[in-house]
């Protein structure tokens, strides 16, 4: 079994035999952004598994979590382990990041680099340590701070610079345009109440509904909306820019995931036309869940 737990969804698949037989999906649990908690998400998630299949039937998980990293850790680890008992497993989950399990789905030679945005973004360079050459780690990490350190180019990251030119426009110290009727549109602002609507929703809005607000930089984008088009810029190059410290003569290749970059965004097409033309190649993985079933499954001593 795999779970990918990110800012925006969770993903949990059940693999046997090389075939998927079960795919959920639920609520972001990210512990550092999301609404909901990781525990919560995960019981309800296998309450489904095992209303349909005997829990003593699975015989590895591993886990790629968003914000699995620092001190929390092994708070997070207690939490799921007694979890996993709770629900009647055989066994404990294995937790990694959700940049291994992205980087596993799609690659499975080492070194290389993994480049992620989606609610959040980060560069890294995945390799494997010597005592256990079938175990990816991280060997380096640039930005993932999360949103008030960095995260430049993630969808929060775009969200935040979008509403900040609907205030500035509002303000009159931006023209009018097709972003900010965009956004005018979704969040029903109208009459003179505007300014203060606004203010309340941006006291309101979760970290992680920010980054629902980059689709609409994307429409304005189409419609050569020029502040649009300066975020994407902005964006693309800050994500290629994370890349640099990383780079050396052992990496030629760049995996892109999180959905800003798998999905046909112009933000993913810029940045794969600045990684090319760099000279290295790109490769899309856009179901790092395949990855958390790839490691577990490697756990068992087969791979699938």
């Amino acid at each position: 079994m795999g779970l990918d737990i990110g800012g925006s969804s969770t993903i949990l698949a059940v693999r046997s035999s090389g075939e998927d037989v079960l795919r959920l999906r639920g609520p972001g649990a990210n512990p550092r952004s999301s609404d909901s908690t990781y525990v919560e998400v995960v019981s309800q998630l296998l309450d489904e598994i095992t209303a349909r299949m005997p829990p003593e039937t699975v015989e590895r998980t591993h886990i790629g979590m968003a914000g699995y990293h620092g001190r929390i850790r092994p708070r997070i680890a207690a939490d799921l382990e007694r979890v996993w008992a709770a629900k009647g497993f055989g066994h404990s989950p294995t937790i990694s990041s959700d940049l291994e399990i992205a980087y596993c789905s799609v690659r499975s030679t080492f070194p290389g680099l993994l480049l992620l945005a989606g609610t959040g973004s980060v560069a890294c360079r995945v390799d494997t340590r010597m005592e256990d050459e079938a175990v990816p780690h991280i060997a380096r990490q640039v930005d993932g701070w999360g949103w008030k350190l960095g995260d430049g180019g993630s969808g929060l990251d775009m969200g935040w610079r979008a509403m900040r030119h609907l205030a500035r426009v509002l303000d009159g110290r931006e023209s009018p345009s097709l972003l900010a009727d965009l956004l005018i549109a979704d969040l029903e602002l109208s009459g003179l109440q505007r300014r203060e609507d606004l203010l309340t929703i941006a006291d309101s809005t979760s970290i992680a509904h920010l980054a629902a607000f980059a689709p609409m930089v994307f429409t304005a984008a189409a419609g050569q909306d020029r502040h649009a088009l300066h975020i994407v810029e902005v964006a693309a190059r800050e994500l290629v820019d994370k890349l640099h410290p990383l780079i050396d003569e052992e990496v030629d290749d760049v995996v892109v995931a999180g959905s800003i970059l798998t999905r046909e965004t112009p933000v993913a097409i810029r940045v794969s036309d600045l990684i090319v033309s760099r000279g290295f190649k790109v490769h899309c993985a856009p179901e790092p869940v395949v990855g958390a079933l790839t490691i577990a499954s490697g756990a068992t001593g087969r791979r699938f």
